[in-house]
């Protein structure tokens, strides 16, 4: 095997199996006379690139179609009639076979080989080196395996002895029989997945990475047993592993790399410390939402400070701030929940999905790998997104989620050793690079010095740069969401298991970290319940102001991030501990002069959200003469506020199906008085049955948003006469924000025998709903969900199931006996939903944080122009964006194909709606 004239073996094999006529043509295009030598001049490499050479172009592309497919001999091609008879004559391509659909041609080893060089070389199985071998190599090489030939065919005995070899107990006792270098060499041509020259595997050698046992005669055992090759390129020498050997190969060195981090695993579990003092800190200020609103508000006024401050640094780094101040993409995706736990899942499952951020670049220095060079190199790509992002962004969702999925595991209340995780997060590292980040599959343009370490090259040196890592990443992203805390030393950690728990089934790469997971930790993997998309969205209305001095605003910490943006850009922010507080001043106001808004508009706001009048002190701050938040009457501010509301209402006619959202929040924050405006709107579309309407759907969203309860009669009306599954389904939403007001209706509509299934179904999915967001409400709903499954039809066990399942989603304790009764009595259809999944939903209590159909930000529906793009562009959360309901299609906040003249004409008809106002009709 080590002299490629030996393939000559091969075309002997298939000189004897020509017809006279073919040998006696050959002989003369060849210019030789006898078999032997004819075989000698079909192989020869330099005659077969001229004899391709002299194709004209179609019978050239014929025969690089053929070798282009695959290197292994015994596959058949079908070219047409002429291109084969030409390629036959060339000595280039050989009919084996013929039937009635055409003849079947076999190209040999050696037209591959010249070629295609090293190409083919790498792609080639053991069965046709062997076939290339000399006989007595063969019967040598299955001599040393104990493989008995049976007489026959070069061919046929080069197949049967590959077969033999990569049979998975035999390369598995092969494998293991073998000494720390040699296994060392072959993982390492493994991996590199092309030839290696004596001089490269010098200098692999001299790099220590083959162990301290090889003195370098690893090569020759691998050879010896036919585990890798000596073949010739173009170049020089060099060595192969065959293509059957690495795909053999490849469950053994999994199971390795599992049994390496299963041990890790186990040396972090046993490095438990049990904590009967200590209580979890809860991350930034005891409370990361409070904090991250009130840091969120001093970016509105000031620049955050990003190298003092750890929670400020990460708000830029997550797009909720922009490093030199002022709003940035996903302010409203982080501001806007209520719980200290969903903060943190909403930070690690946009983590999980970014493309480079200051946290993955720390965690990855250690691997040598620059995800900045490697995301410019993506990002300057075109169209659709390259394989070579694909297994970037693969290789980056893995390794961060291998780290969530485990720190979500751990049990909570213990101390663990950070050294202990960094051999964990080795040995996984290892295992994940060689599964994901396959070198040779990424284009040649990609940028080599982004790379990270080859699993080959991992070793003890890099122990200490994770451990270094993965104690920035606590102190700097982890701890300040609330979702682990760091010893004084900074070398034991404790974990809030409940933040870690971000993946769910449908969310990416969770089957594979699941399946690699399971193989690790074993039964532990018990401990790890996924959580819904629990944003934890403030469920209705706009959070209370209140004056607690003339010029001093305050509020709670409950206040979303449209009116904390709003608010900052004319006051000052402070922390009052209880919520925050917007000091008025000359210096305020005028930079409040120098944005967007308004002064009359948001003076007028203030009358609303307020429900009193402005106080002197602060009016005096403003320049406007006279303006109707002046007016002394609460009656004529609040006409004055629903005006100004209904005309921004309005302005969902220019929008269609996709109104920024921008125009959404501020729509909701003039609170009471958007009310009239969308209860009237919604009411003409509900009377005229106009359900295909566009803004019907936003109309019943906003009514929810609002806590508008005089909406209930329509929202119901729209959930039980509707004929549009997005007014349906918003409605349903409404329903379940609004809550208390809403409740005996819809308990009503589940009940109500003349209703048709479905609607009496999607009643039950919206009282499920309701429970979560309304915990107070969930024993009289629970009733009537359970008189409602008492009363459905027996015969009808696919919706008997359905009404199962929405029960299972309130997290009533009585949720359970229901569903084995159900169950019991034999009204159960696994086809909806398995049963143990149901019970794994009830057990989860979902009415703690909220579900995830109606408990989600209003920017889960409506992205604005810069979220829709930046997001996709620099965090790289698709599909974080697609659990929200919309595809990437519809992301723009400022639809394209909204024409100017469509724009214009909706201008054109607001100021006619505004002039008619103005002259009282």
């Amino acid at each position: 095997m080590t002299d490629r004239g030996s393939d000559r073996a091969l075309v002997d094999a298939i000189v004897r199996q020509l017809s006279e006529s073919e040998r006696s043509d050959l002989m003369q295009l060849l210019d030789v006379d006898e078999d032997a030598a004819l075989s000698a001049a079909i192989g020869d490499h330099e005659g077969i690139r001229r004899r391709a050479a002299g194709l004209n172009d179609g019978d050239r592309s014929a025969l690089a179609a053929i070798v282009g497919e695959h290197p292994f001999y015994e596959d058949r091609y079908r070219p047409d009639a002429e291109s084969h008879s030409i390629l036959r004559a060339a000595g280039l391509a050989f009919v084996v076979g013929d039937d009635q659909i055409g003849a079947e041609v076999v190209v040999p080893l050696e037209v591959r080989v010249a070629l295609l060089s090293e190409g083919v070389i790498v792609e080639a199985d053991l069965a046709a080196h062997l076939a290339c071998a000399d006989e007595s190599e063969v019967h040598r090489l299955a001599a040393l395996h104990g493989v008995d030939l049976e007489p026959g065919d070069l061919l046929q005995q080069a197949i049967a002895l590959a077969d033999a070899i990569t049979e998975r107990d035999a390369i598995e006792d092969l494998y293991n029989s073998l000494g720390e270098g040699s296994r060392a060499l072959l993982f390492w041509l493994c991996e590199r997945d092309r030839p290696a020259t004596d001089e490269v595997i010098r200098g692999w050698r001299a790099n220590g990475n083959s162990g301290a046992e090889d003195s370098g005669g690893g090569g020759l055992v691998l050879e010896r047993l036919g585990l890798a090759l000596r073949v010739e390129t173009d170049a020089a020498t060099a060595m192969v592993v065959p293509t059957d050997i690495r795909t053999a190969l490849t469950p053994i060195f999994d199971d390795a790399f599992a049994a390496r981090a299963a041990g890790a695993w186990a040396a972090l579990r046993n490095s438990a410390l049990p904590s009967t003092r200590d209580s979890f800190p809860r991350g930034a200020g005891g409370d990361p939402p409070a904090a991250a609103r009130y840091r969120f508000a001093r970016g509105m006024v000031w620049p955050p400070e990003v190298e003092s401050n750890s929670l400020d640094a990460l708000l830029v780094e997550l797009h909720v701030l922009n490093g030199d101040g002022g709003s940035a993409e996903l302010a409203s995706w982080f501001m806007d929940v209520s719980t200290p736990d969903a903060f943190a899942r909403t930070a690690l499952r946009v983590w999980c999905g970014a493309l480079d951020d200051r946290y993955t670049r720390t965690l990855l220095e250690p691997a040598g790998a620059d995800c900045t060079l490697a995301t410019e190199y993506i990002l300057a790509g075109s169209g659709e997104p390259s394989l070579d992002r694909e297994i970037w962004v693969g290789f980056l969702s893995a390794i961060r989620a291998h780290i969530v999925f485990v720190l979500g595991v751990l049990p909570a209340n213990h101390w663990f050793r950070i050294d202990m995780l960094a051999q964990w997060l080795l040995a996984t590292y290892q295992r994940t690079v060689w599964n994901v980040l396959r070198v040779a599959a990424l284009g040649t343009e990609f940028p080599a010095e982004a790379l990270p370490v080859p699993a080959s090259q991992v070793g003890p040196h890099m122990l200490e740069g994770f451990r270094t890592a993965l104690t920035v990443l606590a102190r700097e992203f982890f701890e300040p969401i609330g979702a682990m805390q760091l010893d004084s030393s900074e070398t034991l950690f404790m974990t809030n298991s409940e933040a870690f728990r971000a993946f769910r089934e449908f969310e990416p790469w969770f089957d594979e970290v699941w399946a690699s997971e399971e193989a690790v930790i074993g039964d532990d993997i018990d401990l790890w319940l996924p959580l819904p998309v629990d944003t934890g969205a403030l469920v209705r209305g706009v959070a209370d102001l209140s004056w607690q001095s003339d010029t001093v605003l305050e509020s709670s910490f409950q206040i979303h991030a449209h009116d904390i943006v709003r608010l900052a850009t004319w006051a000052t922010p402070l922390h009052t501990g209880t919520g925050l507080a917007f000091v008025f001043d000359p210096a305020s106001i005028k930079r409040g002069y120098a944005g967007d808004e308004s002064a009359e508009d948001f003076l007028l706001w203030l009358t609303v959200r307020t429900g009193d009048v402005l106080p002197d002190a602060l009016r005096a701050f403003f320049r406007v003469s006279s303006t109707a938040a002046d007016s002394v009457h609460g009656a004529q501010r609040m006409a004055a506020a629903v005006a100004l509301a209904t005309e921004l209402v309005e302005a969902l006619d220019d929008w269609a199906d996709a109104p920024p959202l921008r125009l959404m929040e501020t729509i909701r924050s003039w609170g009471s008085a958007a009310e009239p405006a969308i209860r009237e709107r919604l009411s003409e579309r509900i009377e005229a049955g106009e359900w295909q309407s566009a803004d019907a759907r936003h109309l019943c969203v906003l009514a929810g948003e609002a806590g508008a309860d005089s909406a209930v009669p329509l929202l119901l009306r729209a959930l039980a006469e509707g004929d549009n599954e997005g007014v349906e389904g918003a409605a349903s939403i409404a329903i379940a924000r609004i809550g208390g007001a809403a409740a005996e209706g819809v308990c009503q509509l589940l009940e109500d025998p003349q209703l048709r299934p479905d609607k009496r179904m999607l009643a039950a999915g919206t009282i499920a709903g309701m429970c979560a967001l309304h915990p107070h409400l969930a024993d009289v709903l629970m009733s009537s969900l359970t008189s409602a499954l008492g009363k459905w039809d027996p015969d009808d066990v696919e919706g008997t199931t359905l009404l199962a399942v929405h029960i299972a989603e309130t997290g009533h304790p009585a949720a359970e006996t229901l569903l084995y009764r159900v169950r019991d009595q034999g009204l159960w259809e696994d086809s909806v939903l398995p049963f143990d999944e149901v019970l794994w939903i009830s057990s989860l209590s979902p009415a703690i944080w909220g579900h995830p159909v109606f408990a989600g930000p209003l920017c889960n529906l409506y992205p604005n122009d810069v979220e829709s793009n930046e997001l996709l562009k620099l965090a790289g959360v698709d599909d974080l964006l697609t659990e929200g309901g919309f595809s990437r299609d519809t992301l723009p906040g400022m639809p394209a194909e909204r024409s100017t003249e469509h724009a214009a004409e909706g201008q054109r008809s607001r100021k006619r709606r505004r002039s008619r106002r103005d002259d009282g009709e």
